[in-house]
């Protein structure tokens, strides 16, 4: 085998583990640096193999090759071409000292085939690293397109392009369009169950409708469904001058614009030709009129399969004219005979009426948010808004929603934004489905600022602060609380409240009494009783109605809102611990529950004569001398104070002895007599009452009872004492006068006949 060598072969450099591995996360540039840095020059070929790599080849493949064949092709010849390797070498020195080495056809053989193996293993790994630097490459061209595409969020893409859903009766909707756009028919309408088919798709054009339902309804009339495959041109239409509004709906195209139109807002520039993708608009259309508009497209041409929404511009504005008008004589009616602007001129009627504009919402639909800033001014045409205000609680550390009211039909709200420049005090939440009028704040500019906005400030409306929406939370809060807790008591009681002032039970819905009410219940009570009248108090108890003919007038079942605490003993704890920690309102909890009766029909006497007696007996009390001449009055106020005189020391006019007590009674009898005298006075004012009748059980009762059981007893001993030195005062008469001397003609009275 010839050689044909120049010079020594250059020798690579060890090459590192697992180099160019499969799987290996080596960057680019890491691998074009480590290709330069084990790279070889070819300088020896050898003649059995042309355009191949030198010997030194031979070294670089028989290491560990990515290629698995080249592997086993090593395994299998490694040991031969090694031998080989030093016969090589061998040839190279004679060579270079002008010998020629010897051969045979064995060994040329040997080579050629060990070439063509060498030969095949090159062109498979050199194939390897040109895919790699191919996907390199097409990696970084695809990365810089992605650089000029439209990020992941586009801002304005998202406040375009809305939710486009085509149904087939919204496909075949559209097909009728195009007749109607063909002819301009502007007397063809839809019905309502069509309109909402084709709803769908335009609830997705924002950009045109802007929110607006009749403007809807007009893109539901003129609106049509085309696709173009690539590369091809969208032609102008035979009945228009120049080309529509165009929605991609998916797509890509190339556009240049027609800077022709002059009624049009020119906001492109020539010879330029604009890219468009999903979600843009071509030449937008605007309801307020063809001035309006963007600049129309002047060519269109797809760079692949686009699907496009359609918008003949020229009926589309013959439509939008007419629903002008019609919605212009609307608004005009209505601020003429409803609103709070019905007493402006006309003139300035005409001037605002193009600022003011007509929007539809739905039930439970947030219109104005507390704190947002608006330039609208919203009446309500028809349907009912709620306002409600977030208020900060300082003790609880959150924010609670209050209610505030409820806006109906020709209110108006959002007047603190266009007036005062401030943000929302309240949000407003529709109840129902609502039809609202909005004006413009730029309204106040075009006319009399100063006059107009008068009449908005005649009729804006009075908010709560948030201190007087805090105190009314803390009025509920206590109000709940109590409600909870008494019902809770009153299911078992059968939903009853007994008042001891009262010969029938009450509902526990009872309001709270008043002060004269309850100075008046105490003057009567008073009166019957003297200073031992027990004053007005309320406890909660089971009662069955009395048979009494005497019925009072149930109160009015108004809300008491006010802290009251627990009445029975049989409260759950955690209403007691709660009641213990009001602190001052526990105070004016036992005064609410002395709820009083106004007795309608009372016995006893009347209210002026209850007055009357309230200021003798006042006056009466300063002197005693005053008291016996108010009791030695002829008429009915000195009669009823000397009853209540002479009631008051009745009980001490009364004999104990009269109940057939014996002299022989023992201290157990007298105690025992005592606790059952004392009962008869505890409970004398509970006649007629139940006998499951709830008591007061508190230290002030025992004690009260206690004293009243030895001021009996201590009765009870001093009627015995004197008894007995009665009895033995009378003895010693007897005795006296039986030892006394008789004189002459006196008898005794033990002789006998």
């Amino acid at each position: 085998m010839k050689m044909t060598a120049v010079a020594r072969p250059f020798t690579p450099k060890e090459r590192p583990k697992d180099f160019y591995k499969k799987g290996s996360t080596m960057t680019y540039k890491q691998v074009m640096e480590d290709r330069e840095k084990y790279n070889f020059r070819t300088s020896v070929r050898p003649s059995s193999a042309p355009n191949r790599e030198s010997r030194e080849y031979l070294k670089f493949v028989l290491r560990d090759r990515v290629v698995p064949t080249s592997a086993r092709s090593r395994t299998r010849f490694g040991h031969a071409a090694t031998s080989d390797m030093i016969c090589e070498d061998n040839v190279l020195n004679s060579q270079d000292h002008g010998k020629e080495p010897k051969t045979d056809d064995r060994s040329d053989m040997y080579q050629l085939v060990k070439a063509a193996k060498e030969a095949k293993t090159f062109e498979e790994e050199a194939e390897f690293f040109r895919k790699l630097q191919r996907n390199i490459q097409e990696a970084e061209v695809s990365d810089g397109d992605r650089k000029d595409a439209a990020p992941v969020f586009n801002k304005r893409l998202f406040a375009s392009q809305g939710a486009v859903i085509i149904t087939r009766e919204a496909r075949r909707l559209m097909e009728q369009n195009v007749a109607l756009n063909e002819t301009c028919d502007v007397t063809k309408a839809l019905s309502k169950s069509e309109l909402q088919s084709l709803r769908c798709v335009v609830d997705g054009l924002k950009l045109i409708h802007k929110g607006f339902d009749f403007v809807k309804d007009v893109l539901s009339r003129v609106m049509t469904y085309e696709v173009y495959n690539a590369f091809e041109h969208v032609q102008t239409k035979s009945w228009e001058e120049q080309l529509g509004c165009y929605y991609i709906l998916n797509g890509a195209v190339e556009v240049t614009y027609d800077l022709r139109a002059t009624e049009s807002r020119n906001v492109y520039q020539a010879n330029i030709i604009y890219s468009h993708g999903t979600g843009e608009y071509l030449g937008l259309v605007s309801p307020e009129g063809p001035t309006e508009d963007l600049s129309p497209p002047a060519t269109i041409y797809t760079k692949e399969m686009t699907q496009f929404i359609r918008i003949d511009r020229h009926r589309f504005h013959a439509l939008m004219s007419l629903a002008r008008e019609m919605i212009n004589n609307r608004k005009l009616r209505y601020i003429s005979s409803h609103s709070f602007l019905k007493d402006v001129s006309e003139e300035v009627k005409q001037k605002i009426l193009h600022k003011l504009t007509i929007q539809e919402f739905p039930a439970n639909k947030v219109l104005l948010s507390q704190n947002d800033v608006t330039e609208n001014l919203f009446v309500i045409m028809k349907g009912r808004c709620q306002t409600y205000r977030e208020v900060f609680i300082p003790e609880a550390e959150r924010k609670v929603l209050f209610y505030l009211t409820s806006r109906e039909q020709d209110d108006f709200f959002g007047e603190e934004c266009v007036l005062d420049e401030l943000p929302a005090i309240c949000t407003v939440v529709t109840v129902t489905a609502c039809t609202c009028m909005k004006v413009h704040r730029s309204a106040l500019k075009m006319v009399n600022k100063e006059k107009l906005a008068r009449y908005i400030d005649e009729a804006r409306h009075e908010n709560p602060s948030d201190q007087e929406l805090r105190d009314r939370g803390y009025n509920d809060h206590i109000w709940n609380r109590y409600k909870h807790a008494e019902i809770k008591v009153t299911l078992k009681e059968g939903g009853n409240l007994r008042y001891l002032s009262r010969p029938h039970s009450a509902m526990v819905r009872d309001r709270q009494p008043s002060d004269s009410e309850m100075h008046e219940e105490n003057m009567r009570r008073f009166l019957l009783k003297g200073s031992q009248f027990l004053p007005v108090r309320a406890k909660s108890a089971y009662c069955p109605r009395s048979n009494g003919n005497i019925r009072q007038s149930r109160r009015p079942k108004t809300a008491f809102v006010g802290l009251v605490t627990e009445t029975t003993e049989d409260k759950t704890e955690s209403f007691e611990s709660n009641a213990q920690d009001s602190g001052q309102d526990a105070i004016d909890v036992v005064n609410a529950m002395n709820v009083p009766v106004k007795q309608t029909d009372s016995a006893l006497i009347s209210l002026d004569m209850a007055k009357d007696i309230d200021q003798r007996v006042e006056k009466a009390m300063q002197s005693k001398e005053r008291l016996m001449a108010a009791l030695d009055e002829q008429n009915d106020v000195g009669s009823v104070i000397s009853q209540a005189w002479r009631a008051e020391h009745a009980q001490d006019a009364q004999n104990f002895m009269r109940n057939g007590v014996m002299v022989t009674m023992t201290s157990e009898d007298i105690v025992r007599k005592a606790k059952a005298l004392a009962d008869s006075y505890a409970d004398s004012w509970k006649k007629n009452k139940a006998v499951n009748d709830e008591e007061w059980d508190t230290i002030l009762h025992a004690e009260n009872k206690q004293a009243k059981m030895l001021i009996t007893a201590n009765k009870m001993r001093m009627k015995d004492l004197k008894r007995r030195l009665a009895e033995i005062q009378k003895k010693r008469e007897r005795d006296r006068k039986r030892n006394a001397p008789r004189q002459h003609g006196e008898f005794s009275d033990t002789e006998s006949d």
